[in-house]
């Protein structure tokens, strides 16, 4: 199943679990039940198709499909009865967007589109023979002329079996399925609840156990309560976007990479952007590709790649590199991962995430038995609480990491979903070089309980229940999509975005923020006072203390000031004494010198 990603533009990759493909061609065909047990669903149903829809027209190459079965008017190419293809698989764009959202949002455009499709109240169910409706879908896959297909198809339902009892349209269903499955399209079924379902649970065994993957199949006994349209919304959108691997890689369990598990890799969280415009030429509106020159800056000549080299500045030189000197420097290691060890999970802190984590995944198609061996580890490493350390590099010329791959068992839901994936979370940890020193902030001399209960009412008043990120789209993208949109359907105004950015002043906040600036004022005319006392007695502290250091330059005895702990009170030419006479070396700042002469003293 698909957990992780964000919709991105096509140019970005968008990594998701599952199905992970290199498909140039994303094929989408979602079948809907609308027959008379399925009415009362039905405009919940439209209403998640259009998020689907909007969730896809940022990516152009790929193709959704919608078809109604149990229709009494028909539309399709093979003029097969009560079978009306809403949607033909194609690009999505704006208006047939809209166009859905005006049929869940008035109910006279409802109304319109039940008429369109024969539903009626006074007309009698209409049953499709359920292989003509598959048959139906091969033909719209068969209009997608790529050689790089991924085909998918979403049944939702609320009957077990399409065919009513009938064993001859049984038989025909269950080969046209078999036909599909053969075109490599990945089926799932989605059960839906509604006011009219009369049986209470969807038993998968009665036809789609054998077309579908075995997690559904685990799901046959789950009642059609919890079930709903609203329930299959994001399961829906997480499956309907582009799903590709980040890398795939293999991890070495021992020195001489003899034994292996191969791995998938996915991007667990990636930065939504606005996608770059595409320039067009205005004259003949022909697409414009981009073309770097290199030229010399004294006379202009034109130079090509053979001519070009670069250099790196270091100690006050020009060294020139060689486009084959910076491939071999980068290249350290071969691509992939390396097990270095295994550490407690508690000396894994905080800090230590360098980057976003990866998520890893075993990937049995290339070398059989990495589920297996994957699973055991996950099991002990999680039983015993510790990390896996480990080398990464997922190309040949990137900067190999160390990762800490954490262990993350399966978790499901009541209804049998799984919530929570096993496999490994992949952190990147920095190197020596990567630590920074954070300087020492001075406590504070003084705090005011007052002020500090004041603090904490203001964050009672403001906190947030229930915070996650998924309930934050971000504005900019949003409005960036309305304005595009508007222009795409020639709107005169834009659709309002919602933003959850801004929220109301709560009615307390005022008198809270100014008794805390009272408090405040208060506290810091304390603390001044308090840390002017302070400071004169440090002043004089110190001063006593210099006043009582008697240094005799003729023969100075550093041996009690060793024992007095005042070396660090002497200058470094007074310490240089020390050095000179017993034939040390002079050179380093002051501390280095210091514990030259107690290392010298404690040595004697």
């Amino acid at each position: 199943m698909s957990f992780f990603g964000n919709d991105e533009d096509e140019t970005n990759d968008d990594y998701r679990l599952d199905f992970a493909t290199g498909f140039s061609v994303d094929c989408t065909v979602i079948m809907v039940d609308a027959g008379s047990t399925m009415r009362s669903a039905l405009k919940d149903a439209v209403r998640v198709l259009a998020d689907v829809l909007a969730r896809k027209i940022r990516y152009q190459r790929d193709r959704i499909a919608i078809i109604f079965y149990n229709t009494d008017n028909a539309s399709n190419t093979l003029q097969f009865r009560h079978i009306y293809v809403y949607r033909s698989l194609d690009a999505v764009d704006a208006e047939s967007i809209m166009r859905f959202q005006d049929v869940y949002r008035r109910d006279e455009k409802y109304g319109e589109f039940c008429d369109s499709l024969g539903l009626s109240d006074q007309v009698e169910d209409s049953h499709a023979d359920f292989s003509q409706v598959v048959w139906t879908a091969i033909m719209l896959f068969g209009s997608v002329k790529s050689k790089s297909v991924f085909r998918r198809v979403f049944i939702l339902t609320n009957q077990p079996d399409p065919s009513n009892g009938n064993a001859t349209l049984l038989a025909k269903a269950q080969k046209k399925m078999a036909d599909l499955c053969e075109l490599g399209a990945v089926i799932e079924v989605l059960p839906v609840k509604t006011r009219d379902t009369k049986i209470s649970n969807f038993d998968m065994r009665q036809f789609y156990f054998q077309f579908v993957d075995e997690e559904d199949v685990d799901d046959e006994k789950s009642s059609l309560e919890k079930r709903k349209v609203s329930d299959w919304e994001p399961h829906l959108a997480t499956y309907s976007s582009r799903q590709r691997v980040l890398a795939r890689t293999t991890l070495s369990l021992d020195s001489k990479g003899e034994q292996a598990i191969a791995l998938q890799v996915y991007s667990m969280r990636m930065e939504a952007k606005i996608p770059s415009p595409i320039y067009l030429d205005p004259q003949s509106n022909e697409l414009l590709t981009p073309q770097t020159n290199w030229m010399t800056q004294d006379t202009g000549e034109l130079l090509d790649d053979s001519q070009l080299t670069s250099y790196m500045p270091y100690a006050g030189q020009n060294i020139t590199l060689s486009k084959e000197d910076l491939k071999n420097i980068k290249s350290v290691y071969p691509a992939g991962m390396q097990l270095l060890g295994f550490k407690p999970r508690a000396q894994l802190l905080d800090y230590h995430n360098l980057k976003p984590a990866l998520f890893i995944r075993p990937d049995d198609k290339r070398i059989v038995g990495s589920s297996q061996i994957m699973q055991v580890l996950i099991q002990r490493m999680a039983k015993k609480d510790v990390f896996m350390v480990a080398r990464m590099n997922l190309r040949d010329i990137q900067v190999p990491r160390i990762v800490a791959l954490l262990p993350q068992t399966e978790k499901m839901n009541d209804i049998g979903d799984v919530v929570v994936p096993a496999g490994l979370n992949c952190i990147t940890m920095p190197y020596a070089d990567d630590l920074r020193q954070i300087p020492e902030a001075r406590p504070s001399d003084m705090t005011r309980f007052e002020l500090v209960d004041c603090a904490i009412n203001i964050c009672k008043e403001f906190q947030i229940e229930h915070y996650t990120p998924k309930a934050y789209d971000n504005p900019h993208i949003a409005r960036f999509y309305s304005t595009l949109r508007a222009l795409a359907l020639n709107q005169p105004e834009l659709e309002p975005v919602e933003d959850l950015l801004t929220v109301g002043e709560p009615k307390q906040s005022r008198a809270l923020f100014e008794e805390f600036v009272q408090v405040s004022e208060l506290s810091a005319v304390d603390i001044q006072d308090s840390s002017s006392k302070r400071s004169n007695k440090l002043d004089s502290l110190q001063h006593s203390k210099k006043a009582k250091i008697n240094f005799d330059p003729e023969n100075p005895d550093f041996r009690l000031f060793y024992e007095n702990d005042q070396l660090s009170k002497l200058t470094i030419a007074q310490l240089k004494v020390y050095l000179h006479k017993h034939d040390l070396p002079v050179s380093g700042a002051k501390a280095a010198i210091i514990n030259r002469i107690i290392g010298h003293m404690t040595s004697e």
